[in-house]
Formats: C-alpha cells, structure tokens, sequence
C-alpha cells in the first residue's frame, strides 16, 4: 500500500467511541474518490467537449452549463446523466469515459475501510451519483469489494440533501441513527444527514487533491483517513479474551472442555501453528479452525466473553474467502465419493464399514 506524506489538515478533529458505532455510511465522490476527475469533467472537459460539439464559443458554453447547475443543484436532475444529456443534446456518460482516468481512489480509503471490516463495522456507500456514472467509477476501483452494501439515490428518486431519501434508506436497512457514522464532504448532506438524527457526522475538508482545504463549519471534519486510524482504540487494542472462551462463545464448541480438546489436539491453529489453551486473543488475529472434515479459516471481529445465538456468534467471526472456496470444493468432493456407495442400493456390511472410516478421516489428510 503506498504510503502518502502529505500535510494534512482538520478541523476540530475528533475521536470516535468506535464502540458506540455499528454502521459507516460513506459518501462516494469527495469522500472514497478524489473529487478532482468530477471538478475537472465539469468545469472544464466538459464545457470544452460542449463548445466544440455544437459549434459555440467557449465562453457561451460555461455561461449555459453554469446557469443549468444553479437551476438544478440540489436536485435529483443535477446529478441525473439523462438530464444532463438531454439538455446538452450529448453523451455525458461517453464524455466522462474520456477523462475516465482521473477516477482515483483517495489516499488511505482501503486502510480505513478494511479496519471497519476488521473490527465489524457495516460499510454502506450511499451517493447521489448516476447509477451509469457509479458503475464506471465501480469498474475502475473496485471500491466494491471493499463495501457491504451500495444505494445511489437514484433507486428512491430522492436526493440526500432531502429528508425523504433518509428515511426511504432507513427502511432499506434499517440502521439505527445513534450508533451510526455519516461522512460527506458536502455541508448541505451533513446538515440534512444531522437533521434525520444520525448522531455521529464527519465531514471531508480536501475532497479535490489539487485543492485547498475547505471550511466545513458546524462539523468536524478530516482531509484523509489517518487522521482517524487507527480506529481500533487503545483500549480495544489491549483487551483480549483467552482462545478457549472465545471458541466457545462463537459457537465453535459446545462447552469449553470440548473447545480446550480441540486447541491441545491441535485443530485450533494460529499462523500454523498450534497454540496454548491460555493463549490470548486480540482483534484481527486469523485462526484456523478444524471440525471433523471441515476446516475454517476465520477472522476475529469481536472479543466478547459471552455465549449468545448462532446469529450474534457469526458476528463474532468472517471466514475468508478462500476458506469459503476451499470448503465448497471439498463438499463437491464429498458428494463424488458418496455417490460411488449410494448409487441405486444398499451398500454391503463392507461398504458400511468403509464409509464410516471415510466420515472420520479428515478430508485434508486425504
């Protein structure tokens, strides 16, 4: 990951109870992305594309485009590429592929998203963009893989400087205000953000690179995202929890005796290698997690001691991708040799016998 040097400045930066937090709803243009390909397109590229088109001077050309962004900003049109093209009697989204290559993330937008993943934050993305804009953007980055969920205002035909497209979002996903985090560089969303009841706002005061910081007042604001990492505090950092309890509150085991078994014979692993039964966790620590002829690998997003339901110990935990991969091949594998015994009868007293030794034997030993 490059490492950026640069000055940053905030204002009236803040620290957030990240425990308090279950929700990140992040704006995309100015906030993810660097504001700079938008400005550029607009204030430039193309009042330049517009003037050569229709055959009129550059001049005419910022003066009409400047007076249909006052007359819609604010507004779902303003942001609409059907509306712009039809206006302008030209092809925004070929337009804005011409300059596709200013499309940059911001600097420490993926440290900073993979830390909510880390410690089980939802990472939602919600943006006033056209979903034809969204998907380019999308295509380019890659910013989805780093989010839980994406809405762009478009699908509730409101846009977020207005009160009815909150609460169409909030039906959606049914996040509770309190405990979630809004970031946007544009005051007028933060004001409308505020004004729903979302309790924790943070502005961006240098969505343009090639800008200076902005005054975001009545609002705390950063330029990037290490201003706020780490977002694990240090009182989270310091507390752990012993390995054999945490198994058994996240459901691995039934009861700690069986969770202690699994760690002294070896099937809980930690970088490969085994571990004590007093070993302590922290988060972020990668597990390795044998059951039978199943084996996980997990990613420790919550320290609690406590044993709850199956759907708050999955909280506890992400399984990796290639873990997810790695057993639905073996299942296929297992299906595959199943079939050889149960064809179309009864398998043999012998053929009984072998697939009990089978279901015993751990299929990574195979």
């Amino acid at each position: 990951m490059k490492k950026y040097k640069e000055t940053t400045i905030s204002s009236n930066k803040k620290c957030f109870n990240w425990s308090d937090i279950d929700t990140v709803l992040l704006d995309m243009d100015g906030t993810l992305l660097d504001l700079h390909f938008d400005n550029y397109f607009w204030l430039d590229h193309l009042p330049k594309r517009y003037s050569k088109i229709h055959g009129i001077s550059l001049e005419e050309a910022h003066i009409y485009i400047e007076k249909l962004t006052n007359e819609t900003k604010g507004t779902l049109n303003w942001y609409s590429t059907k509306y712009w093209s039809e206006k302008l009697l030209v092809n925004i989204v070929e337009l804005k592929k011409e300059v596709r290559f200013l499309v940059k993330v911001r600097p420490f937008v993926f440290d900073f998203l993979e830390q909510l993943r880390v410690t089980g934050k939802k990472r939602i993305l919600v943006t006033n963009a056209h979903p034809e804009i969204l998907m380019l953007k999308v295509n380019d980055t890659e910013i989805d893989k780093e989010l839980d969920a994406i809405f762009t205002s478009h699908e509730f035909n409101e846009p977020k400087e207005s009160q009815l497209f909150w609460s169409k979002l909030a039906h959606q996903i049914a996040f509770d205000p309190k405990r979630t985090l809004f970031i946007d560089d544009s005051i007028r969303i933060l004001e409308a953000a505020k004004k729903f009841g979302i309790k924790s706002i943070l502005g961006i005061n240098k969505p343009d690179s090639t800008k200076n910081v902005n005054l975001i007042s009545g609002f705390d604001s950063i330029s990037y995202f290490d201003e706020i990492l780490p977002i694990i505090q240090k009182e989270e950092c310091k507390k752990k929890i012993r390995i054999d309890k945490w198994l058994w509150a996240a459901r691995f085991f039934k009861t700690r005796n069986l969770s202690k078994a699994a760690i002294t014979a070896g099937k809980v692993q930690i970088d490969g290698n085994k571990v004590k039964v007093s070993k302590d966790l922290a988060l972020g620590t990668i597990l390795s997690i044998k059951q039978g002829m199943d084996e996980k690998i997990v990613i420790v997003k919550n320290l609690c001691g406590k044993r709850g339901s199956a759907t708050r110990a999955q909280e506890m935990y992400t399984e990796t991708e290639e873990s997810i991969c790695t057993r639905a091949r073996n299942d296929a594998s297992k299906k595959v040799f199943y079939n050889n015994f149960l064809k179309s009868k009864r398998p043999t007293k012998k053929e009984r016998r072998q697939i009990h030794k089978f279901s015993k034997k751990n299929i990574y030993d195979l």
